[in-house]
């Protein structure tokens, strides 16, 4: 139906984004694209890359720079990347943040972007150089499915369960191609974590005891899994490999001078 208060109709696109209220999404949004200009800005003047000091480098993890578990999220490698990422992240985080809320939805969001780069400290390889929020959106799409599978127990049809998990499956395939260059453990890190933070926001598997223990029980596990990666990867990196990256990072830094 076509009025004067509403001359496009409700499933118009322009009536959709002249009434589309402003979200946390919407910051997450433009807090990737300014650190992108930034990290643009500062490559282009000072050549310092933004993405080799603060991607997703196994080695740099285990030698100290923790904060590499974080700082992928915000980084990107390209304007395709970034484009196809936050419109994933306009989609999904809108949807996910209208079902779970505010807080769970950022709760959400930085569990799996950690819980991705987590996995890839785990079992990924020492050579590879990850960045992208892509792993936290894998999370937004395990939480949406985690929504749509109580939905579907509670007897209503959500709608979009079964396209959701076709566009994962076709996503993992298409990045454990040959040369894809996608960081797949990324993504089943981030699902992971997306379907673990539901389940813990959701009182179906907890008792009432459990429930009072569940900040602690999922602090402990955090803990734990950190541990673990940590410990497999510094198992697995040689000190050579550890010297190799202080002198590369050396030369990255004396090549700015």
């Amino acid at each position: 139906m076509f009025n004067q208060r509403n001359p496009y109709g409700r499933n118009h696109i322009l009536y959709n984004l002249k009434n589309m209220k402003f979200e946390t999404t919407h910051i997450l949004i433009g807090i990737n694209v300014l650190i992108y200009l930034i990290g643009g800005f500062l490559n282009l003047f000072f050549r310092y890359d933004i993405n080799y000091f603060f991607g997703r480098n196994n080695v740099a993890i285990v030698s100290g720079e923790i904060w590499r578990l974080i700082t992928p999220m915000f980084l990107h490698f390209g304007i395709l990347h970034i484009a196809m990422n936050m419109y994933s992240l306009f989609v999904l985080g809108t949807m996910c943040e209208r079902l779970y809320g505010t807080r769970r939805f950022l709760i959400i969001y930085f569990v799996s972007g950690f819980t991705g780069n987590l996995l890839g400290l785990f079992m990924g390889s020492d050579r590879v150089l990850s960045v992208g929020a892509s792993g936290a959106i894998f999370g937004l799409f395990g939480a949406l499915l985690f929504y749509g599978y109580v939905m579907k127990k509670r007897g209503y049809n959500p709608g979009f369960l079964g396209n959701m998990g076709f566009i994962i499956i076709i996503n993992l395939v298409y990045g454990f191609r040959p040369g894809s260059g996608i960081d797949n453990l990324g993504h089943i890190g981030g699902l992971f974590g997306g379907v673990g933070v539901s389940v813990y926001f959701s009182n179906m598997y907890l008792n009432l005891k459990e429930k009072r223990l569940k900040p602690a029980i999922a602090v402990a596990l955090i803990v734990m899994l950190t541990v673990l990666a940590f410990f497999a990867a510094n198992m697995r990196t040689s000190e050579s490999a550890k010297k190799m990256y202080q002198i590369e990072r050396s030369l990255k830094l004396d090549g700015r001078k």
